[in-house]
């Protein structure tokens, strides 16, 4: 198959690129012998009408050795996105509404032509965010509202009690923009930080969610990943690391395997099928307490290291992008 990688350089160039997922897909797909292509957001915006700039990536053997390939430098050369035989958005498109624009004209484009299959296709996540779908699922989540001006946002941090949590309604890198309040209010430079993330997210028509605050109850945060209604895996972070006390990986968190529940099935069976319905392929539930946090469609999850030091791989996890891409495979020999 040809595939094309919609990617965030920070992927690459960061130093916990090798606990990445996206680093891993690119890797696994060219480890199975596929034509892989990487374009960046900015490649898509230079783009025209269905074809952008990409770099050609090969496996070198080993992620590692993949990485720095990438990190290297890359001779780039224009490719036409409809002779792709599968798309994988991993950038988030949502900085700005020019960029969700073009990228959802391109893709409307692309779908027209029925080429290539999109994993994910962003055409209604504007009018619709991957994390708002759940507020059609209350029984599901912790207590959630919706904020489209900073007066909202402010006033539920400084004037209530009873909001735990904001973030972005759109996904961002590393959990950016995310801010559970127990560790922010009192600490001036972190209530400073709110304030400048809130300018800078709703300046960018970017609607902020608040939600009580849901506590673990001994299991983690965990990670469920759907890909076409199957659970393919999913993790439990039960360590907190990192600023913040997030449970990112990118922000120290540590994956360990973890048993599947009835709740992470009836998750899949009941409400994947809305975000599949919206053109969502694949999406990762995080799950706390017994409540669907977020669903994330752009970076899914899937890190199947345990170690953010050594950043050695933890057999115990079955490579989750390789298993997407074996996915994509027969979806589009079915085609």
């Amino acid at each position: 198959m040809r595939i094309g990688i919609i990617v965030s350089r920070e992927d690459y160039t960061s130093e916990n690129a090798p606990i990445f997922t996206t680093p891993a897909l690119s890797y696994h797909a060219a480890d199975l012998g596929h034509e892989v292509y990487l374009f960046t957001m900015d490649d898509v915006m230079r783009g025209i009408n269905y074809g952008a700039h990409g770099a050609r990536v090969h496996s070198n053997g080993s992620l590692e050795a993949h990485i720095e390939s990438v990190r290297s430098g890359l001779s780039t050369r224009f490719v036409n996105m409809r002779g792709m035989d599968a798309m994988f958005l991993r950038a988030n498109p949502a900085k700005n509404c020019r960029e969700m624009q073009h990228m959802v004209r391109m893709w409307e484009y692309l779908a027209g032509m029925e080429e290539p299959l999109m994993v994910n296709n962003p055409a209604k996540l504007r009018q619709f965010s991957d994390k708002r779908i759940l507020l059609n699922f209350p029984d599901y989540i912790p207590h959630t509202e919706v904020y489209e001006t900073p007066e909202q946002v402010l006033d539920a941090v400084f004037g209530r009690s009873d909001i735990g949590v904001i973030k972005p309604a759109f996904g961002t890198y590393g959990g950016a923009g995310v801010h559970i309040l127990s560790r922010v209010l009192g600490d001036s430079t972190k209530e400073a930080e709110l304030r400048a993330d809130v300018v800078k997210y709703l300046g960018s028509e970017i609607p902020y969610l608040g939600q009580h605050f849901v506590e673990d109850d001994g299991t983690g945060d965990k990670r469920v990943i759907v890909f076409d209604g199957k659970i393919m895996g999913l993790k439990a972070v039960t360590r907190l690391m990192g600023r913040n006390g997030k449970h990112n990986t990118a922000e120290g968190g540590i994956p360990v395997p973890a048993d599947f529940t009835d709740f992470d099935r009836e998750v899949a069976a009941k409400v994947y099928p809305f975000y599949r319905e919206a053109g969502m392929l694949t999406v990762g539930f995080d799950i706390i307490g017994g409540k669907i946090g977020e669903g994330n469609v752009v970076c899914v999850g899937g890190s199947f290291h345990t170690d953010l030091n050594s950043k050695k791989v933890d057999p115990r996890f079955v490579p989750i992008p390789r298993q997407m891409v074996i996915g994509v495979e027969e979806m589009v020999g079915e085609r």
